[in-house]
């Protein structure tokens, strides 16, 4: 995807050492000014917004100055792990937003979903639905994806086209119908 671009683009160079060093505030704003700046065509304004601090805020916690050099390495297996680090660490846990917004995006643009009732009442609460199961299940579901396929480049569409996604996706959708 392209924000995992763009945090490498934004944290080129970093002095690489033998310990566990934080990613520190400093980085973690720079990263988030960095992301709003670069928006996301999928996302709103909004979206982006609280995708980028939500990422932003993980960074602290979840990932390193070391991580990031690895990520710099070209031709370093150790690069690949690092970005799919990332990915877990930093992009799961904030997924829910963006998310939530493209699948109601997308639910209430598919003619189907016209057929079934009123769009905006039924996506939005399958919407709701997925932002939940992403909330709670990202870091499992993006794990068992990257088990499957370690190379992914966007792990959003990834996600989505996950069979095991789609079938909760689909599902809840049906739940939305009926209320």
């Amino acid at each position: 995807m392209k924000y995992i671009l763009l945090l490498l683009m934004a944290l080129v160079a970093f002095p690489v050492s033998a310990h566990a060093t934080p990613i520190d505030r400093e980085t973690a704003n720079a990263y988030f000014l960095n992301c709003k700046a670069n928006p996301d065509p999928r996302f709103s304004e909004e979206a982006q917004a609280q995708f980028c601090g939500c990422t932003a805020s993980q960074m602290l916690t979840g990932f390193t100055v070391e991580d990031m050099n690895k990520i710099n390495t070209p031709n370093d297996p150790a690069a690949r792990q690092a970005v799919n680090k990332l990915m877990i660490n930093i992009y799961a846990p904030c997924i829910q937003f963006p998310a939530k917004e493209y699948h109601y995006q997308t639910c209430v643009k598919e003619p189907k979903t016209k057929i079934l009732g009123n769009p905006e009442r039924i996506c939005a609460c399958a919407a709701d639905q997925v932002a939940g199961y992403l909330q709670s299940n990202s870091k499992n579901l993006l794990r068992n994806i990257l088990r499957r396929d370690p190379n992914i480049v966007d792990p959003m569409q990834a996600i989505y086209n996950d069979a095991e996604f789609q079938k909760f996706a689909q599902s809840r959708l049906a739940g939305c119908i009926t209320r």
